[in-house]
């Protein structure tokens, strides 16, 4: 199950979204969420993670398990060399997660004045 769009709108997700996915997982399916957020932002945002039995974040570079609290990234993280010359031919600045690069948050993206 998708995230943006599909079960949030504007980073929310309705209680009475929550109530069915709830409902759901007592009749004993699983429930996979699926997301191009990185983890820490998906916390900030839906701290009800544990309705789900594992989360696909990072465009697919990470497999979360709520009830563990286990994060199992898919491959290496960049090379720092590659990141610092990232950062310094592009924006400002990039949110390194553990496999990928990334634009930091909309909300964070909005509070940097531009020079």
């Amino acid at each position: 199950m998708d995230f943006d769009g599909t079960i949030a709108h504007h980073g929310i997700v309705s209680a009475e979204t929550r109530g069915a996915l709830a409902r759901f997982k007592q009749t004993g399916r699983k429930l996979i969420l699926v997301t191009g957020r990185n983890l820490p932002d998906l916390k900030r945002v839906f701290p009800e993670l544990q309705l789900f039995d594992r989360v696909v974040a990072e465009n697919g570079a990470l497999i979360y398990d709520p009830a563990t609290n286990e994060e199992r990234p898919l491959a290496a993280a960049p090379p720092s060399l590659f990141v610092e010359k990232l950062k310094e031919r592009t924006e400002r600045y990039c949110v390194v997660l553990q496999t990928l690069l990334a634009p930091p948050p909309i909300e964070a993206r909005w509070s940097v004045a531009p020079d």
